[in-house]
Protein backbone atom coordinates (compact mmCIF):
# COMPACT_ATOMS: atom_id res chain seq x y z
CA UNK A 1 0.00 0.00 0.00
CA UNK A 2 1.14 3.64 -0.35
CA UNK A 3 1.00 3.92 3.44
CA UNK A 4 3.65 1.19 3.75
CA UNK A 5 5.89 1.76 0.74
CA UNK A 6 6.05 5.57 0.91
CA UNK A 7 5.56 6.45 4.60
CA UNK A 8 6.34 3.43 6.80
CA UNK A 9 9.57 2.47 5.05
CA UNK A 10 10.75 6.10 5.00
CA UNK A 11 11.02 6.15 8.79
CA UNK A 12 11.84 2.53 9.67
CA UNK A 13 15.54 2.39 10.59
CA UNK A 14 15.82 -1.35 9.96
CA UNK A 15 13.57 -1.69 6.91
CA UNK A 16 12.35 -5.08 5.67
CA UNK A 17 13.55 -8.47 6.91
CA UNK A 18 15.36 -7.70 10.18
CA UNK A 19 14.20 -8.49 13.71
CA UNK A 20 14.62 -4.85 14.74
CA UNK A 21 11.96 -3.61 12.29
CA UNK A 22 9.43 -1.14 13.73
CA UNK A 23 6.54 -3.31 12.49
CA UNK A 24 6.92 -5.32 15.73
CA UNK A 25 4.93 -2.52 17.38
CA UNK A 26 3.69 -0.27 14.60
CA UNK A 27 1.02 -1.10 12.03
CA UNK A 28 2.42 -1.13 8.52
CA UNK A 29 -0.91 -1.73 6.68
CA UNK A 30 1.33 -3.52 4.21
CA UNK A 31 -1.09 -5.21 1.82
CA UNK A 32 -4.66 -4.95 0.61
CA UNK A 33 -6.23 -7.45 -1.78
CA UNK A 34 -8.06 -6.49 -4.97
CA UNK A 35 -6.59 -2.97 -4.97
CA UNK A 36 -5.88 -0.34 -7.58
CA UNK A 37 -3.03 2.14 -7.04
CA UNK A 38 -2.06 5.35 -8.81
CA UNK A 39 1.30 7.05 -8.28
CA UNK A 40 2.07 10.51 -9.63
CA UNK A 41 5.29 11.60 -11.32
CA UNK A 42 7.71 13.46 -9.05
CA UNK A 43 7.40 17.24 -9.19
CA UNK A 44 9.58 19.62 -7.13
CA UNK A 45 10.54 16.70 -4.90
CA UNK A 46 6.92 15.67 -4.26
CA UNK A 47 5.37 12.31 -5.14
CA UNK A 48 1.83 11.21 -4.22
CA UNK A 49 0.05 7.88 -4.36
CA UNK A 50 -3.52 6.70 -3.73
CA UNK A 51 -5.04 3.24 -3.39
CA UNK A 52 -8.57 1.83 -3.28
CA UNK A 53 -9.45 -1.79 -2.50
CA UNK A 54 -12.97 -3.17 -2.92
CA UNK A 55 -14.11 -5.54 -0.20
CA UNK A 56 -15.59 -8.14 -2.58
CA UNK A 57 -18.44 -8.72 -0.13
CA UNK A 58 -22.01 -9.67 -0.93
CA UNK A 59 -23.14 -7.91 2.26
CA UNK A 60 -22.45 -4.33 1.14
CA UNK A 61 -20.00 -2.23 -0.84
CA UNK A 62 -18.40 -0.98 2.39
CA UNK A 63 -17.72 -4.40 3.95
CA UNK A 64 -13.99 -5.11 3.73
CA UNK A 65 -13.33 -1.90 1.79
CA UNK A 66 -10.07 -0.03 2.33
CA UNK A 67 -8.23 2.97 0.93
CA UNK A 68 -4.88 4.64 1.53
CA UNK A 69 -2.91 7.66 0.39
CA UNK A 70 0.58 9.05 0.94
CA UNK A 71 2.72 12.03 -0.02
CA UNK A 72 6.53 11.77 -0.14
CA UNK A 73 8.94 14.72 -0.23
CA UNK A 74 12.63 14.33 -1.09
CA UNK A 75 15.17 17.14 -1.17
CA UNK A 76 18.89 16.60 -0.69
CA UNK A 77 19.52 14.78 2.58
CA UNK A 78 15.85 14.96 3.69
CA UNK A 79 13.12 12.46 2.97
CA UNK A 80 9.72 12.97 4.63
CA UNK A 81 6.31 11.41 4.13
CA UNK A 82 2.72 11.65 5.39
CA UNK A 83 0.41 8.67 4.98
CA UNK A 84 -3.14 7.65 5.90
CA UNK A 85 -5.25 4.48 5.59
CA UNK A 86 -8.87 3.61 6.32
CA UNK A 87 -10.14 0.03 6.45
CA UNK A 88 -13.52 -1.57 7.21
CA UNK A 89 -13.78 -5.02 8.76
CA UNK A 90 -15.20 -7.94 6.76
CA UNK A 91 -18.70 -7.42 8.14
CA UNK A 92 -18.68 -3.68 7.47
CA UNK A 93 -19.54 -2.99 11.11
CA UNK A 94 -16.32 -1.28 12.24
CA UNK A 95 -13.65 1.01 10.81
CA UNK A 96 -9.96 1.21 11.63
CA UNK A 97 -7.69 4.00 10.41
CA UNK A 98 -4.22 5.33 10.90
CA UNK A 99 -2.10 8.38 10.13
CA UNK A 100 1.69 8.45 10.10
CA UNK A 101 4.29 11.18 9.69
CA UNK A 102 7.83 9.91 9.14
CA UNK A 103 11.19 11.20 7.99
CA UNK A 104 14.87 10.44 7.71
CA UNK A 105 17.81 12.81 7.32
CA UNK A 106 21.27 11.86 6.06
CA UNK A 107 23.97 13.75 7.96
CA UNK A 108 26.73 11.78 6.25
CA UNK A 109 28.29 9.91 9.20
CA UNK A 110 24.81 8.99 10.46
CA UNK A 111 21.25 8.79 9.05
CA UNK A 112 18.56 9.83 11.56
CA UNK A 113 15.02 8.37 11.50
CA UNK A 114 11.82 9.32 13.29
CA UNK A 115 8.05 9.02 13.08
CA UNK A 116 4.73 9.49 14.82
CA UNK A 117 1.87 7.06 14.19
CA UNK A 118 -1.75 7.50 15.35
CA UNK A 119 -4.03 4.45 15.16
CA UNK A 120 -7.78 4.47 15.86
CA UNK A 121 -10.49 1.81 15.63
CA UNK A 122 -14.13 1.23 16.52
CA UNK A 123 -13.11 -2.23 17.76
CA UNK A 124 -11.00 -0.82 20.62
CA UNK A 125 -8.72 -3.85 20.72
CA UNK A 126 -6.03 -4.59 23.32
CA UNK A 127 -2.70 -3.11 22.14
CA UNK A 128 -0.55 -5.90 20.77
CA UNK A 129 -3.33 -8.47 20.33
CA UNK A 130 -4.04 -6.59 17.13
CA UNK A 131 -2.06 -3.69 15.71
CA UNK A 132 -4.72 -2.33 13.36
CA UNK A 133 -7.87 -2.61 15.47
CA UNK A 134 -6.79 -0.57 18.49
CA UNK A 135 -6.43 2.99 19.72
CA UNK A 136 -2.79 3.81 20.35
CA UNK A 137 -0.15 6.45 19.65
CA UNK A 138 3.33 5.30 18.65
CA UNK A 139 6.63 7.17 18.49
CA UNK A 140 9.91 5.93 17.02
CA UNK A 141 13.46 7.27 16.71
CA UNK A 142 16.50 5.58 15.26
CA UNK A 143 19.90 5.93 13.63
CA UNK A 144 21.83 4.13 10.92
CA UNK A 145 25.63 4.54 10.90
CA UNK A 146 27.49 3.47 7.73
CA UNK A 147 31.23 2.81 8.15
CA UNK A 148 32.66 1.56 4.86
CA UNK A 149 31.14 -1.88 4.24
CA UNK A 150 29.74 -1.96 7.78
CA UNK A 151 26.42 -0.44 8.92
CA UNK A 152 25.18 -0.25 12.52
CA UNK A 153 21.47 0.21 13.31
CA UNK A 154 19.68 1.26 16.48
CA UNK A 155 16.06 2.22 17.19
CA UNK A 156 13.52 2.69 19.99
CA UNK A 157 9.74 2.59 19.53
CA UNK A 158 7.18 3.49 22.20
CA UNK A 159 3.45 2.64 22.23
CA UNK A 160 0.94 4.53 24.40
CA UNK A 161 -2.63 3.28 24.93
CA UNK A 162 -5.38 5.75 23.95
CA UNK A 163 -8.50 3.67 24.66
CA UNK A 164 -11.27 5.64 26.39
CA UNK A 165 -12.14 2.95 28.89
CA UNK A 166 -11.43 2.41 32.58
CA UNK A 167 -7.89 1.34 33.54
CA UNK A 168 -6.68 1.49 29.93
CA UNK A 169 -3.03 2.44 30.30
CA UNK A 170 -1.16 -0.22 28.31
CA UNK A 171 2.35 0.75 27.22
CA UNK A 172 5.20 -0.95 25.38
CA UNK A 173 8.79 -0.16 24.47
CA UNK A 174 10.68 -1.83 21.62
CA UNK A 175 14.49 -1.52 21.55
CA UNK A 176 16.67 -2.88 18.77
CA UNK A 177 20.29 -3.07 17.57
CA UNK A 178 21.47 -4.36 14.22
CA UNK A 179 24.46 -4.79 11.94
CA UNK A 180 25.10 -5.49 8.26
CA UNK A 181 28.29 -6.19 6.30
CA UNK A 182 28.26 -5.62 2.54
CA UNK A 183 29.84 -8.61 0.80
CA UNK A 184 29.08 -7.21 -2.65
CA UNK A 185 26.83 -4.65 -4.32
CA UNK A 186 23.75 -6.86 -3.88
CA UNK A 187 24.68 -9.22 -1.03
CA UNK A 188 25.14 -8.61 2.68
CA UNK A 189 25.38 -10.43 5.99
CA UNK A 190 22.87 -9.14 8.52
CA UNK A 191 22.04 -9.58 12.18
CA UNK A 192 19.75 -7.82 14.64
CA UNK A 193 18.52 -8.20 18.18
CA UNK A 194 15.31 -6.74 19.64
CA UNK A 195 13.42 -6.70 22.94
CA UNK A 196 9.83 -5.67 23.72
CA UNK A 197 8.87 -4.52 27.21
CA UNK A 198 5.08 -4.78 27.70
CA UNK A 199 3.45 -3.01 30.64
CA UNK A 200 -0.06 -2.64 32.08
CA UNK A 201 -1.67 -5.26 29.87
CA UNK A 202 0.01 -4.56 26.51
CA UNK A 203 0.54 -7.79 24.51
CA UNK A 204 2.97 -6.95 21.69
CA UNK A 205 5.24 -9.67 20.31
CA UNK A 206 7.92 -10.09 17.63
CA UNK A 207 6.56 -10.22 14.09
CA UNK A 208 7.07 -13.99 13.72
CA UNK A 209 5.61 -14.92 17.13
CA UNK A 210 2.13 -16.44 17.08
CA UNK A 211 0.76 -15.77 20.58
CA UNK A 212 0.02 -12.20 21.76
CA UNK A 213 2.18 -11.21 24.71
CA UNK A 214 4.74 -14.00 24.12
CA UNK A 215 7.90 -13.91 22.01
CA UNK A 216 9.15 -10.57 23.30
CA UNK A 217 12.80 -11.20 22.43
CA UNK A 218 14.17 -11.80 18.94
CA UNK A 219 17.50 -12.41 17.22
CA UNK A 220 18.34 -13.04 13.58
CA UNK A 221 21.45 -13.81 11.54
CA UNK A 222 21.57 -14.39 7.83
CA UNK A 223 22.72 -13.55 4.32
CA UNK A 224 20.57 -11.50 1.93
CA UNK A 225 20.96 -11.26 -1.84
CA UNK A 226 18.94 -8.70 -3.81
CA UNK A 227 17.82 -9.73 -7.30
Amino acid sequence: TPFYSMTFLTSDTFGVGMMGAAINLQNGFTRSNNSAIYKTPTFAGLTASIMYAAGESTLSTSAGRSYAAAVLYQSGALKASLGHYNSNNAAGTATSYGTMLGANYDLGPVVLFGDIQRLRSDLNGVPGVTKQDTNVNLYSVGARVPIGKHTVYSAVTYADDQRKIANADAKATHMALGYTYQLSKRTNVYSSIAKINNRNGAQYQMINATTPGYGQFGFDLGIRHLF
